[in-house]
C-alpha cells in the first residue's frame, strides 16, 4: 500500500460540488479547512451507505472495509 504522505489532496471543486448536492450549508471548503470540516461531519455520516456508494470506485473493493470513522479521523489528524 501507499504511505499516507503520498495521498493526493482532494479535488476541492469536486468536493464542493458533492457537498452542495447534500444541502451543505456550512462554510466554504478551502485547502486550509477541508480536514476539519470533514472531521466534523464524520460522526453524522451513514457509514454503511457511504461504504456501499464508494466501493465501486475502489481499486480493491475489499478495502472498503477500511472505511470507518475512527480510522479516517486518525488519518486526517495525522496529516495536519
Amino acid at each position: 500500500g501507499h504511505s499516507d504522505r503520498e495521498w493526493p489532496e482532494p479535488n476541492l471543486p469536486l468536493l464542493k460540488n458533492a457537498l452542495s448536492q447534500t444541502c451543505w450549508d456550512g462554510p466554504g471548503v478551502t485547502r486550509r479547512n477541508w480536514r476539519s470540516l470533514l472531521l466534523n461531519r464524520l460522526g453524522t455520516l451513514d457509514w454503511p451507505r457511504l461504504v456501499a456508494d464508494v466501493r465501486p470506485f475502489l481499486e480493491e473493493p475489499a478495502s472498503a472495509g477500511l472505511l470507518n470513522p475512527d480510522d479516517l479521523s486518525a488519518l486526517l489528524r495525522s496529516r495536519h
